[in-house]
């Protein structure tokens, strides 16, 4: 089953080779730092999430990407999260070589302990020397991770960055892809419109059914179609925010995908 929607847009400007970013929410999030284990430096546990978006109140894997602040064990914090891969970071965040701490966590090696070293040496947070898995990490995404991004079965990441400057700054991870686990008939969905105001993002609702995959795309002509998101529910809707929503007349579509 595949929803419509069409929208009549005041001359706002769209990149239709924007790349298909998460739902994330858009207001301050509560969190807690929790011990890592072997596979990441600390985990990171959410809770109080509104429904509808692609985290949820459940542990994610993170590293720390600020060597000189501190982070607490056991603390509450606040923070927004902002795709690591957004063209429309904020300035304090923008410039940051993200997308070499994106190859680096899709293309790890050696020990937990390792890969945050090879991080905190990609942001120029620790100086040499540094272990040899950790410089060949460092060396690999200099050479290879420009302009990376995850796709398909790797991990994306999120960054979770702090209210309170005192404190660092976190980089958890997600899965890049929909996966979804039910197969059959596609579910009922209703496309809606949340928000818009000219020269702002466009916010969209799709309500259907929890642990569904959804793809949203866009279209000026209902001939040409571009994926602005792919995204899991885990509640009856899931929102979607599409940063460049132009030319003037614009359509979104929803549908629902399964895995075989």
């Amino acid at each position: 089953m595949i929803a419509i929607l069409g929208l009549l847009l005041a001359g706002i400007g769209f990149d239709l080779s924007a790349r298909a970013q998460p739902a994330l929410p858009f207001d301050p999030v509560s969190f807690e730092i929790l011990s890592g284990d072997e596979v990441s430096f600390l985990r990171v546990s959410f809770w109080n999430l509104p429904r509808g978006w692609a985290i949820s109140n459940t542990l994610y894997r993170g590293w720390c990407v600020e060597y000189e602040k501190p982070i607490m064990e056991g603390q509450t914090y606040r923070g927004r999260t902002f795709d690591s891969g957004s063209p429309e970071l904020p300035p304090h965040l923008a410039g940051q070589p993200w997308d070499r701490l994106n190859y680096i966590l899709n293309h790890r090696r050696g020990t937990m302990p390792e890969v945050q070293e090879a991080i905190w040496g990609t942001l120029g947070q620790m100086s040499p020397p540094f272990s040899a898995n950790a410089q060949a990490m460092i060396d690999e995404a200099a050479r290879f991770g420009q302009g990376f991004k995850p796709s398909g079965d790797q991990v994306c990441t999120v960054i979770l960055d702090q209210l309170d400057t005192n404190f660092q700054r976190i980089l958890f991870e997600m899965p890049c892809a929909c996966s979804c686990t039910n197969t059959g008939e596609v579910s009922e969905m209703v496309l809606a419109v949340i928000s818009y105001q000219p020269g702002q993002a466009f916010v969209g609702r799709v309500y259907g059914v929890p642990d569904e995959c959804y793809i949203i795309e866009a279209s000026s002509d209902l001939k040409e179609w571009v994926e602005v998101y792919s995204v899991r529910s885990v509640a009856e809707f899931v929102e979607f925010r599409d940063l460049h929503p132009t030319p003037e007349r614009r359509f979104y579509r929803a549908r629902a995908r399964r895995d075989p």
